[in-house]
């Protein structure tokens, strides 16, 4: 696979043991996930003020570990289960 890079010639890849790749695919997955989700639901919830910023980062550090957890935990599950549900064509 080709490695990431934000530019030509670095190479962005983490030394990580497959055994780990799950803990870090749920860090990135988690990470992304609370960003998005606890910015609209902030957004949603207190309007875009001018303490936006400082809630947002506030429910994204307590949404954060949680969302690790969960993906840590259920991802498995959903991988069985889309595997049990989808026929490969």
């Amino acid at each position: 696979m080709k490695a990431f890079a934000l530019h030509p010639g670095i190479d962005m890849r983490l030394p990580v043991s497959r055994r780990y790749r799950h803990v870090v695919f749920a860090g990135v997955m988690s990470f992304v996930t609370s960003l998005i989700v606890s910015g609209v639901i902030t957004a949603s919830r207190a309007g875009l003020d001018n303490q936006y910023l400082d809630h947002w980062v506030k429910g994204f550090f307590v949404a954060w570990p949680l969302v690790f957890i969960v993906i840590l935990l259920i991802a498995p599950l959903v991988s069985r289960f889309v595997e049990a549900i989808v026929e490969e064509t």
